[in-house]
């Protein structure tokens, strides 16, 4: 028993000595110096002290550098050891980077003689808990240069920060960018902006616009998922709070909805303009109901609304603005009404969606609209889009035939670079030029082109480099309507005379889901270096019930002609390849 009590003895003994040698390795280095002021003033400048307890003061005036000029701030050595810094009453801002990456920073007392903090100020202090902005900062994460994007934030990437107290004028973007535990931000009366991405990827749970606030930039509050109700103090001139979603003091602006808001919503009458980024990152919005009487969609307002499943845009809605639907995807119906103006990437991402019908008013659409909307298979531009837009549908994988109305006059570089299932492009004898690209670019190997002109006519367009498939096969003539077909060919022979005179071609075609009974034509043509040589026509009389038609042959002359043909099936003028051969 005694053994046992001497071995526990020696033990909690040891014990403690390891927490006492522990508690001294953790003990900041006391240490001091001087500071001189960033911007190199005579008579500016001060001391900093660094205390056992782990608290860096700086006293002086002027501006704190975040190194100085002969290579390094003194106190930069002991960066780990700081837990809480005291600036001084006559320090005036907070430079760029000034105390950035101070990983063991819990706290920071900042004095009401500072009028600035710059960007980057305590980018990634990931211990700080809590933070109070005094009303005498003009400027929170003030950039860099003017004009400049910034990257970092004032307290960007403060992952340990709870709570922040502001009563700074204007919130710069990006202040509190990935700032992922912030849950509770008090707004004070005297703030008037709220900068882009101020609160990006933030963790806020409530939140009061003060009536002194004037503007909110775009993203402000994006994938702020907790936050499902906005309120407005009373006094605003500029905003108001309808059922947690911010409007314009008037109404008639749909200006900010919380990215935690969920379900349907119904936007209510008299509502005019949805403002930019609106509804950003509204990931639990289903649906939304957009009243007549809304008259444009701004910049980014749906984006990355992954749940968002239909968009129905009233007659009166004239403008959808870029990216304003950019990553719905789970959209699968969508109406443009009579939409005038579609900005770049509008539609960008809408992977669900399986049609898209472009209104007649159509005039203007920006890049890639519809890019990466995969489930697309058949596009029909109207002609009062005179000019279609590079990249409008690049990547949309699955879209078999592109029909251009009359009206359209040029084709941008990339327009249709789809994917290998593009087969049937229709243009109109308005088209004066094709840019580079504009239908190839993904190996789509059973290419028809039907044009409505003649072969000179053709000639005269202007085109880039490779505008289609080499193997493409053009079509001139009339164009008819174009039907979308389901079939699908098993078996087709073709036999070639000894003479080398002629072609027999023998189709024995398979056909599912043809149609009804009635007459249909299927069509095979010979080609040589992409230009059609030779083209013929026959008839097949369709009975229910019936999927194997074999036909009489087909006899082409074969002077110049090389050993390949592609057989289609016609209906209403269209035409839809169903195999090749060679």
């Amino acid at each position: 028993m005694k053994n046992w009590r001497l071995g526990l003895s020696l033990s909690l003994g040891l014990a403690l000595s390891l927490v006492l040698l522990c508690g001294t390795a953790l003990a900041a280095e006391a240490a001091s110096g001087s500071w001189t002021d960033y911007k190199l003033r005579p008579g500016y400048g001060g001391t900093w002290t660094l205390d056992s307890e782990g608290t860096l003061t700086f006293e002086g005036k002027g501006v704190i550098p975040p190194e100085e000029p002969n290579g390094g701030a003194e106190w930069l050595r002991y960066r780990d050891s700081v837990r809480k810094i005291v600036i001084g009453s006559g320090v005036t801002e907070l430079t760029y980077h000034v105390f950035a990456e101070y990983k063991e920073l819990q706290a920071v007392e900042i004095p009401e003689s500072v009028t600035a903090i710059l960007d980057g100020a305590f980018r990634g202090c990931v211990s700080l808990t809590s933070v109070t902005i005094p009303a005498s900062v003009v400027s929170l994460s003030t950039p860099q240069e003017e004009g400049e994007r910034v990257y970092h934030g004032a307290f960007g990437g403060c992952t340990g920060l709870r709570e922040a107290d502001i009563a700074a004028r204007d919130i710069g973007p990006r202040a509190f960018t990935g700032c992922s535990s912030l849950s509770r931000v008090t707004l004070r009366e005297g703030v008037e902006t709220i900068g882009d991405d101020a609160f990006l990827n933030c963790g806020l749970e409530e939140l009061t616009l003060p009536a002194s606030l004037q503007d909110m930039g775009l993203r402000a509050l994006y994938n702020n998922t907790y936050l499902n109700n906005i309120k407005v103090a009373a006094g605003s001139t500029a905003y108001q709070s309808i059922n947690g979603v911010v409007f314009s003091r008037d109404g008639s602006g749909l200006t900010l909805c919380p990215p935690g808001k969920k379900g349907r919503f119904i936007i209510p009458e008299g509502t005019k303009t949805i403002a930019a980024s609106a509804f950003i990152s509204c990931g639990g919005l289903t649906g939304v109901d957009i009243p007549e009487g809304v008259v444009s969609i701004g910049d980014e307002a749906f984006m990355d609304c992954a749940a968002l499943a239909e968009a129905a845009l009233p007659q009166s809605v004239e403008a959808v603005g870029a990216h304003a639907f950019d990553g719905c995807s789970g959209l699968t119906r969508l109406e443009l009404g009579r939409v005038e103006t579609i900005g770049d990437r509008a539609f960008w991402g809408c992977g669900t969606l399986s049609s898209v019908t472009l209104p007649d008013s159509l005039t203007s659409v920006g890049m890639a609209a519809f890019g990466d909307c995969t489930k697309l298979t058949s596009v029909v531009i109207p002609g009062s889009l005179k000019e279609v837009p590079g990249n409008m549908f690049t990547s949309c994988v699955n879209i078999s035939s592109v029909t251009l109305e009359d009206g359209v006059q040029t084709v941008g570089e990339s327009a249709f670079s789809t994917g290998s299932h593009l087969t049937l492009v229709v243009i109109p004898k308005s088209v004066t030029r094709i840019e580079t690209g504009a239908f190839s670019g993904a190996g789509a190997k059973n290419m028809v082109v039907h044009y409505a002109g003649t072969e000179d006519e053709w000639n005269q367009i202007k085109t880039g480099a490779s505008p289609f498939e080499d193997s493409a096969v053009i079509l001139y003539g009339s164009v008819g309507p174009v039907r979308p077909v389901i079939q699908k060919v098993v078996k087709w022979n073709y036999v070639r005379k000894p003479e080398r005179d002629r072609i027999l071609l023998y189709l024995t075609p398979e056909l599912d889901n043809i149609g009804p009974a009635g007459t249909v034509v299927v069509g095979a043509a010979i080609y040589k270096g992409g230009r059609m040589m030779d083209f013929q026509e026959a008839k097949l009389q369709v009975e229910p019930g019936l999927h194997s038609y074999p036909m009489d042959p087909l006899v082409f002359m074969t002077d110049e002609m090389e050993d390949s043909c592609k057989v289609f099936l016609l209906e209403d003028g269209g035409l839809v390849p169903l195999a090749k051969w060679g």
